[in-house]
């Protein structure tokens, strides 16, 4: 091969590279790979050479779906933009997708969004970008497009539910903003969920006494997910444009969508689920410790769950999103008999592609850690318009690397975490595999299980 210096060469690691693991070593500089060679081929000089033995080499994960430093009413989120992207990068999150404030106004307050996010950057150890949450703005569909393409955003989320709180967004507005995303690399997010049934359910229980965790599910029954999400289906196979559905917390969601939408899945319209959604049913709002397990959309009943993990198990789940957003056990409990009140959401940034490993090895013959790469890293990028610059080993790719030890073994507890929650929900799994080392921009973040640098420039 020609010969040049390289920064960092990585080698003997078995490689998820074009799709497939294969036998190959890669070379970096300037944040940059560039080159890759098979073991055999003498390789270019380099300033630092990591062997990577028995371990996994993927390009580094991407979590689409989280909340790092979100406030809901009076109560903040237990990880800010800092301890939560450090959290990150001990899972092999080299990139994560946070979101805006919910924008309302018209161009100026966009704008003065589009700042506050730029300065917010430099608290992050990751690779940052932004979903541009909106909800029924005062601007047209096409004028927003217009704006959250200038500002470089790769996508909008909107909401088709919390009209309580002012954060839904209309059909008719919703329809509008398909279309005008037509022909643009922008995707739209939608949290979808039916409005007017929550609604209803809202005011019998309040009516009726206190509303407790164990409502959740019936306040926010599974056909309220599976209306919205077939609606919205049916705009963008009317309208045009790209659709992200975000955290679908049940089976039967899935099973419609394939039903009705297969030939759009996976090129114009993409599926998440979280990790929560395959580790736990709705048992677990039924406990003591329920407020621990409220989450929005709620966990579902075990048969939707066991769905849920044969469309993961078939490949049928396009990406995995952590929608990281924990409260602290204290902060939850306070709400028990005022859920209309209670922040909702569960830790799951550091743990994401461990969890889902150990489903994976658990039923080998069903999925493969090659599909799994997928599911964190070019399903991702492709579905936000980053690929292969994101999501890829390619030569020109950005070297965002996450190497995995698939032999280590251990256990779930705050001490092995790195997030600032008092809890969570994991605690005491027996896990096979951890993230060994995180590469972002070419430079170690995580090294051989330890900490070693303090931000990513």
């Amino acid at each position: 091969m020609a010969t040049f210096r390289a920064e960092l060469v990585i080698r003997n690691a078995s490689v998820f590279y074009a799709h497939r693991f294969t036998r190959v070593n890669l070379a970096i500089r300037s944040g940059k790979i560039i080159g890759v060679w098979e073991p055999t081929v003498a390789g270019p000089e380099a300033e630092e050479i990591f062997d990577a033995s028995g371990l996994y080499c993927f390009p580094g994960f991407i979590d689409p779906h989280v909340h790092f430093g979100l406030q809901l009413g009076s109560e903040n989120c237990s990880d800010d933009c800092a301890t939560g992207s450090t959290s990150a990068v001990f899972g092999g999150i080299t990139s994560v997708f946070n979101f805006t404030p919910v924008l309302t106004g018209a161009e100026d307050e966009l704008a003065a969004l589009y700042k506050e996010v730029s300065q917010s950057t430099e608290r992050y150890r990751t690779n940052l970008f932004m979903h541009l949450t909106v909800a029924e703005p005062k601007i047209s569909p096409k004028k927003l497009v217009e704006l959250a393409l200038r500002y470089k955003f790769r996508s909008i989320k909107v909401f088709t539910t919390y009209s309580s709180s002012g954060r839904m967004t209309s059909d008719g507005y919703l329809m509008d903003l398909f279309k005008a995303t037509r022909g643009t690399p922008l995707v739209v997010m939608v949290h979808a969920e039916n409005d007017a049934m929550i609604d209803f359910r809202e005011k019998k229980l309040s009516s009726d006494g206190p509303v407790k965790a164990s409502h959740l599910p019936y306040l926010r029954p599974t056909i309220s997910e599976v209306e919205a999400a077939l609606r919205v289906c049916l705009m963008v196979s009317e309208m045009g444009g790209r659709l992200y559905l975000a955290h679908i917390s049940s089976g039967k969601t899935v099973t419609e969508l394939y039903r009705h939408f297969s030939a759009l899945l996976g090129k114009s319209i993409f599926i998440e689920t979280c990790p929560h959604y395959l580790y736990f049913s709705d048992a677990f709002l039924k406990g003591e410790r329920a407020a621990r397990f409220t989450t929005c959309p709620p966990l579902r009943p075990e048969e939707e769950r066991q769905e849920l993990l044969k469309h993961f198990y078939a490949g049928r789940i396009h990406t995995i999103g952590s929608d990281h957003c924990p409260f602290a056990s204290w902060v939850k409990e306070k709400y028990e008999d005022d859920y209309l009140h209670m922040p909702n959401g569960l830790a799951g940034v550091e743990l994401g592609f461990v969890l889902l490993y150990n489903l994976l090895k658990s039923r080998e013959n069903e999925i493969s850690v090659e599909e799994l790469a997928r599911m964190f890293s070019s399903n991702v990028s492709t579905a936000f318009g980053m690929f292969p610059q994101k999501g890829s080993l390619l030569p020109g790719a950005d070297a965002d690397i996450t190497l995995f030890d698939p032999n280590a073994e251990w256990k779930v507890t705050l001490d092995t975490l790195h997030g600032r929650n008092d809890y969570d929900p994991y605690e005491g799994l027996k896990m096979k595999g951890k993230v060994d080392s995180t590469i972002i921009g070419g430079k170690f973040v995580v090294r051989n299980k330890q900490w070693v640098s303090t931000r990513v420039s």
